[in-house]
């Protein structure tokens, strides 16, 4: 499988998810939906990966992650546990990424380090416990936040709809 570009392997729990990332040197798009994934292989660098989904895993992110994914673009982290700041901030370091779902992470806080991600044009933190961001976030340069079953009062609303007149923003 030493060709294998796109590796869906969704919804299959495995005792060793992680070996999928060494099936083939030139895998641009993985996804590794509910399989029992718990850490990355850090042991090479996934220098043609652009896409990465692991949402649903009970995965633990390192700060080494981001070393490791130098052109990853898309990352689904749906469904994992972020709640805390510190789980978070081995994500800011992904300087390539675009588009980050943070669906039901459990998240309350947002760390400032968000703004590390200067290319980073789509966010979702549907169904989290957020309810503002640090002054650092309303300085991205954002096309669409998904914020939806978020508790955000209607002042929450109105700073963002300002900071980001150009951007879509569901509520």
């Amino acid at each position: 499988m030493t060709r294998l570009v796109y590796f869906y392997l969704d919804s299959n729990p495995s005792k060793n998810p992680e070996i999928a990332f060494s099936y083939s040197p030139i895998l641009e798009r993985l996804s590794l939906y509910q399989t029992n994934l718990e850490s990355l292989p850090l042991g090479r660098i996934n220098s043609r990966m652009t896409k990465l989904i692991i949402s649903d895993n009970p995965i633990n992110f390192t700060p080494d992650f981001p070393r490791y994914f130098p052109k990853l673009e898309y990352l689904d982290v749906s469904h994992t546990n972020l709640y805390s700041t510190e789980s978070f901030l081995p994500l800011c370091s992904l300087k390539s990424l675009k588009y980050l779902s943070l669906d039901d992470c459990k998240m309350k806080n947002l760390p400032p380090e968000i703004v590390e991600l200067e290319k980073l044009r789509e966010i979702s933190f549907i169904k989290n416990d957020l309810s503002s961001f640090p002054y650092e976030f309303y300085t991205m340069k954002l096309k669409l936040i998904n914020l939806k079953e978020n508790p955000f009062s209607f002042e929450e609303k109105e700073k963002l709809n300002s900071a980001f007149k150009k951007t879509t923003i569901h509520y």
